[in-house]
Order: structure tokens, then sequence, then C-alpha cells
């Protein structure tokens, strides 16, 4: 694990049943990826984790907690509007940035991978 990111657990009854990775800078603290265990799903334990993280942010003395990336506020059919919904709930400020892209390093096994992801979605 890089000095710069750690992984962030809430457990239930001694068992990990969410966890996210964070990424960290100087100044921010990045909310990079998040899981939650099918079966406990409905306990939303990923609010709470989400809080915890921003307090440990805070108390590291970071200014900015990031939740990296929302779906267009114009398309609530979007495969990310409900994580965006959840990510509005912690208030804050949208910031605008350029896209992301990929840079392949290995190109045929990320040619493969955009022809699969392709037909996937076409096939819905």
């Amino acid at each position: 694990m890089p000095e710069n990111a750690s992984l962030h657990f809430i457990e239930l009854d001694g068992q990990a049943i969410s966890g996210a990775l964070l990424f960290e800078d100087d100044e921010t603290a990045y909310y990079a990826h998040a899981g939650t265990a099918a079966e406990h799903y409905k306990l939303q334990a990923n609010t709470a984790l989400v809080g915890e993280m921003i307090a440990y942010a805070k108390n590291r003395g970071k200014k900015q907690f990031d939740l990296y990336g929302i779906a267009p506020d114009d398309d609530p059919q979007h495969r990310w509007a409900g994580i965006s919904g959840f990510k509005a709930g912690f208030g804050g400020e949208i910031v605008r940035y350029n896209s992301t892209y990929d840079i392949p390093l290995k190109k045929l096994p990320y040619y493969v991978y955009e022809v699969l992801r392709t037909l996937k979605q076409r096939l819905k």
C-alpha cells in the first residue's frame, strides 16, 4: 500500500461489512473506491464510513475531501445517478474538472476489455 493511501472499514460483529480506499495529498483526501457486503447493504454502513473518513481527513489537517466524480446533472437515468445522490447527501460543492481519460499500458488487453464492455452495454 503506498504511504499516501489507506483502507477504512466499518465492522459488524467483528467482520468488515463496508470498506473504502482513500488517497491523500497535502491538502486533500480523495475517496477513491468503496464496497459494501451485499447481505448488509440495507444497513447503509457506507454512509457512516464516509462520515468517519471525512472526520479522519479533517483530523489529519486536510482542507478538502473529494468524493471523486458525479453523473451529469441533466441525466437522471445515468448509471452513476444513484451514486451521485449518495455523494450529494454530504453537502459540499460541485467542482467541475476536465474529463478523465484512460492511457492503456498494455494495448491488446485494453482493446479486448473495451470490446467486451461495449458488447455488454449493447446487450442490455
